[in-house]
């Protein structure tokens, strides 16, 4: 069977799960206290910061005052909420994997020191492949609009348009490295729950072999939830309760089916 057709299969299946098992709910609350629980941890570390530098630091720039709540944050998501996070994916994956829904598994990257370092380890890699693709987008969006400008203001129009499409381009290219890059990555959760005496190292390895057969169909399930994403943003997120657990759902079980192949 082409892979492709794995991520159509596991659409189709998702739908099906969610109400076999009634957890789409559960799913959704657990989703919606993490994002709360991300806005607390910020609120909370803004006010201590500004508290604490205007009292015993009040000469330090404006500046620091927003570095350090926003370092506080990312600790705290990072230590506390990755984990959790992990943890709901588990939930789901070991389901697929083994036929069993145990709620406990939201807690199951804490009750071990080498299930903890994992989650924070795989969860640095997302935030640093996210943050370089950010930094570079930015740095490309920023070149090719100053020298595009520059260029229109030296009366060279066609010049300034060939330099946009080759910006666009290159951004482009980057979310298609990038999106590549995080692919290799996307079965290790799968394989730790299947496999949990491997190394990182062999984690990763095992993924990346496993998804030269899956990443198309990664990429086509991925795709066809883009009109969800976009009907969510217009409707103000309203779709969400019942999009998100959906489509954390889809991509368990391809997960789970890829690595069974």
């Amino acid at each position: 069977m082409d892979s492709t057709a794995f991520a159509r299969i596991s659409r189709k299946k998702a739908l099906k799960d969610l109400a076999a098992f009634n957890i789409s709910w559960r799913l959704f609350f657990l989703i919606f206290l993490l994002s709360l629980s991300v806005l607390g941890i910020a609120y909370a570390a803004e006010g201590a910061a500004t508290a604490i530098i205007s009292r015993f630091f009040p000469t330090l720039s404006q500046g620091m005052t927003y570095a350090v709540p926003l370092c506080v944050t990312l600790l705290c998501i990072w230590f506390l909420l990755a984990p959790l996070w992990r943890g709901v994916c588990a939930l789901l994956l070991h389901r697929f994997l083994f036929g069993e829904t145990d709620f406990g598994l939201v807690f199951y990257f804490f009750s071990h020191r080498k299930r903890y370092a994992f989650s924070l380890r795989k969860s640095l890699r997302a935030f640093v492949r996210l943050t370089l693709l950010f930094l570079l987008t930015a740095v490309g969006a920023g070149l090719g609009t100053a020298v595009g400008n520059w260029l229109l203001l030296s009366g060279q129009p066609a010049v300034a348009l060939l330099v946009g499409m080759l910006s666009l381009a290159f951004i482009i290219l980057l979310c298609l490295v990038f999106s590549m890059w995080g692919a290799d990555s996307f079965l290790m959760d799968a394989a730790f729950l299947s496999s949990p005496l491997l190394s990182y190292r062999q984690l990763q390895a095992l993924s990346a072999r496993k998804m030269k057969r899956g990443r198309r169909a990664l990429y086509r399930l991925n795709f066809s939830f883009l009109p969800l994403w976009i009907l969510s943003v217009v409707l103000l997120g309203v779709p969400l309760v019942f999009f998100i657990p959906y489509y954390i759902t889809a991509r368990s079980r391809l997960a789970a089916v890829l690595i069974r192949n």
